[in-house]
């Protein structure tokens, strides 16, 4: 979710010729400190934006603007997508039947030791009394791997799911007893559906986990363990309904603020470093492109010469 010096400009070009207004809808910025080249780029993009918001006050910080909003992340609104009919269904179709389940998500930045993973989950799935389910919430970043070389560890009967749709996701979060992971969107999940959660990151972490905390009006002590054997002592915690609902409004007010930033001019002037780097920005990206179809391409010639 966080936005990168690359991705900025391309999408303000073709805003710009189509004649949209640009609007920031709640991203971080990457660093905290960007370089002098990266911070004039996010000055001057953010700059010709009809709305600018960013999820955290480092990111409104990084881009130094007269007007910034920070506001909570959108995707805490994602218990308002689906009914409990939807969600009852989704999770029957998982096929974990009805014992009582602990999500867990994993990522190989947070665990290093596989051993010590499998011991503290097997020991949660005892404190909670529920079977852990070992969801892949990132895919692209090799979250499932992770799981398979803990689960094989594990004592505890886990299940590993590979999630077919965000649906999935979200409704065997709503259906758990708890959400013990390092996914900061698992967690913003498990908020939005006011299951108990605890954050499992390290000893510093990214500025977009402590924003959030922060608007959330959780206790970073409470809400983050600094590894997987520290998480045995703590308690996944809920969200005060309170600060929830503050949270709703300030995302009504949000999306109302955006509704009237899609009235606005658009600024179609661009600086000599911003369609510098546009220009950048695009061979970067036919470069990759390239890249990914030669690799697609190799795969497919070894999988022809193994038949």
């Amino acid at each position: 979710m966080s936005t990168k010096a690359g991705a900025v400009p391309t999408s303000r070009g073709a805003q710009q010729r189509q004649g949209i207004p640009l609007i920031i809808n709640g991203p971080s910025v990457s660093s905290p400190s960007p370089d002098p080249k990266t911070r004039q780029l996010l000055h001057e993009v953010t700059e010709r934006a009809s709305y600018v918001a960013f999820r955290d006050e480092v990111s409104c910080d990084a881009v130094d603007l007269s007007e910034c909003h920070v506001i909570p992340d959108t995707a805490l609104e994602v218990a308002r997508l689906w009914s409990n009919e939807e969600l009852d269904r989704s999770v029957a179709s998982v096929g974990l039947g009805s014992e009582p389940t602990f999500v867990v998500h994993m990522k190989q930045k947070y665990c290093q030791d596989a051993s010590e993973a499998a011991e503290a989950v097997d020991a949660l799935a005892r404190q909670i009394d529920a079977r852990p389910v070992l969801i892949a919430i990132g895919e692209c970043h090799g979250d499932d791997q992770v799981h398979t070389r803990v689960a094989q560890l594990m004592k505890s009967n886990p299940a590993c799911l590979l999630p077919r749709s965000l649906v999935d996701v979200a409704s065997n979060i709503h259906h758990s007893r708890a959400y013990i992971g390092s996914s900061m969107h698992g967690y913003i999940t498990a908020v939005a559906f006011g299951t108990p959660a605890l954050l499992v990151l390290n000893s510093t972490p990214h500025h977009k986990f402590l924003g959030l905390l922060s608007q959330l009006g959780m206790d970073r002590a409470k809400a983050v363990a600094p590894n997987w054997r520290a998480a045995t002592k703590q308690s996944p915690r809920r969200v005060e309904s309170s600060n929830r609902q503050a949270v709703f409004r300030s995302l009504d007010a949000h999306w109302a603020s955006v509704g009237e930033a899609l009235q606005f001019e658009v600024r179609t002037d661009d600086s000599f470093a911003l369609r510098h780097w546009k220009r950048q920005v695009v061979t970067r990206q036919l470069a990759a492109s390239g890249k990914r179809r030669l690799r697609s391409t190799l795969s497919r010639a070894k999988v022809a010469i193994r038949d």
